[in-house]
């Protein structure tokens, strides 16, 4: 089956996360009331800033609160907001935007899509996939039902791109799709030998890519 869709992740795929990380962890600290070392620690353990938020919520709608409250003030704070695209991202996007159906699909506390907006590349999508848009995220099932439904292609059309084994491809492989591990820097790459012979490719950047899909 020819792919239709190619859908990826945001941070460590499109620009730096590393950068940001900080930043929107000292905020998870602040608002929560707890030590910046103890915020660390939950954000390694459960793997998101979502997740930690939730992690410190009494209730459904507590936690819907706290994220209401920290999307708002996460975007007043220019390191959290993330950095420029990476160097090969423009070129790379315009370059399979031409052959392909492009997908943002990220779990994200609101900063994906002005972020976007700020760089100039909302055109080269067709659809975003946001977490805090839509109520569920990677790794959850529903976040990728829910892709599919919205792109209204088969799974085997459709390419989940991502730098991370447990919340992208993993789940992505889980539900018919076919993945791509981006390997932009060193970083733990849970269950990666489990599904390495599964992958479609794995290449550094995003014009590496766009190379070997022929675009």
């Amino acid at each position: 089956m020819e792919i239709a869709w190619v859908c990826l992740d945001f941070g460590g795929v499109l620009n730096d996360d590393r950068a940001a990380r900080g930043a929107m962890v000292d905020l998870v600290a602040e608002l929560v009331g707890v030590g910046v070392e103890e915020a660390w620690e939950a954000r390694r353990r459960l793997g998101s800033i979502l997740a930690t938020l939730e992690l410190y919520s009494a209730s459904e709608k507590g936690f819907a609160e706290l994220r209401r409250r920290y999307e708002e003030m996460v975007l007043r704070i220019p390191e959290a907001f993330g950095p420029p695209p990476y160097g090969d991202v423009p070129e790379a996007l315009e370059r399979l935007s031409r052959r392909y159906r492009l997908a943002l699909a990220s779990n994200t506390v609101g900063t994906a899509r002005p972020w976007l907006e700020r760089y100039g590349l909302t055109k080269r999508f067709d659809h975003l996939h946001l977490s805090n848009e839509i109520g569920f995220r990677k790794p959850q099932p529903e976040f990728f039902r829910g892709l599919l439904e919205a792109a209204g292609a088969d799974p085997g059309a459709m390419l989940m791109v991502g730098d991370r084994t447990d919340t992208d491809l993993t789940p992505a492989l889980n539900a018919g799709m076919m993945a791509v591990l981006v390997r932009r820097f060193p970083r733990p790459l849970p269950g990666y030998s489990k599904i390495r012979e599964r992958l479609f490719a794995e290449v550094a950047d995003l014009g590496k890519l766009a190379d070997r899909l022929g675009c």
